[in-house]
């Protein structure tokens, strides 16, 4: 082989090899932009663009301030008015995006207790008075999970359960029902809590979360029942 030829082979390999280191900066570059783009459409505030409504409840005083604060967190112009007796009604603009419109009554509603029990569900180890603030989180990998912020204290307290006994985990619940868990074996960061929802299918985990960091954020003081929605002519009920 001629030096000539020994010194193409070289370059091709070099090439190849940029080639490939290349492909994975690609992918993340990719995947950051992708994930700018998601962030910018989540946090904008637009307008809602759909129908005029009137959502009405029934439910303690306290909680009418809770669902305004609900309203203001995801983005919604609308405003909380007082009824008869227990109930009172939400005039705003419902968002364009049908399926949306149709999940915004009870998302207002949701409870929002959160719990972090031991892993058969029955010691709380955590109380959802001690809860922050919540809100979704996608990495870049474009996984979905809620946030959760709580105190130092109950932050170490955490991890010294995990160094105490690294194989064993704990559970997430909200509102009486588990929706995911964690092993001893990732570290607690911080003062945060990663909640991973047990959910496969990507756009359910997706608004299951946008709902609940909403919920855990602004808990409700007292059950609330959604009774009807009015959008222009048409009235519905659940």
């Amino acid at each position: 082989m001629s030096g000539t030829d020994e010194r193409m082979e070289q370059v091709q390999g070099r090439g190849c090899g940029v080639f490939f280191l290349a492909v994975p900066v690609v992918m993340i570059l990719f995947v950051v932009i992708n994930y700018a783009i998601l962030a910018w459409y989540g946090l904008s505030e637009r307008e809602a663009e759909g129908d005029a409504a009137i959502l009405t409840y029934q439910g303690c005083e306290d909680a009418r301030e809770v669902v305004q604060s609900r309203m203001n967190l995801m983005g919604f112009s609308g405003v909380v008015e007082e009824m008869e007796d227990t109930y009172f009604r939400v005039r705003m603009v419902m968002p364009e995006e049908e399926r949306v419109a149709d999940q915004l009554p009870q998302t207002l509603i949701i409870p929002g207790v959160f719990e972090v029990r031991d892993e058969a569900g029955e010691e709380v180890l955590l109380a959802s008075e001690k809860v922050g603030a919540a809100s979704p989180r996608l990495d870049l990998l474009m996984n979905m999970s809620l946030v959760v912020e709580i105190p130092d204290e109950d932050a170490s307290a955490l991890r010294e359960r995990q160094q105490a006994a690294p194989q064993g985990q704990w559970s997430y619940w909200l509102d009486g029902v588990r929706i995911s868990g964690q092993k001893h074996l990732k570290p607690v960061e911080g003062s945060e809590l990663e909640v991973v929802p047990s959910i496969d299918d990507e756009q359910e985990k997706a608004d299951r979360v946008a709902a609940w960091s909403v919920a855990v954020a602004h808990p409700l003081p007292c059950p609330v029942v959604w009774v009807s929605t009015e959008r222009e002519s048409k009235a519905t009920a659940p």
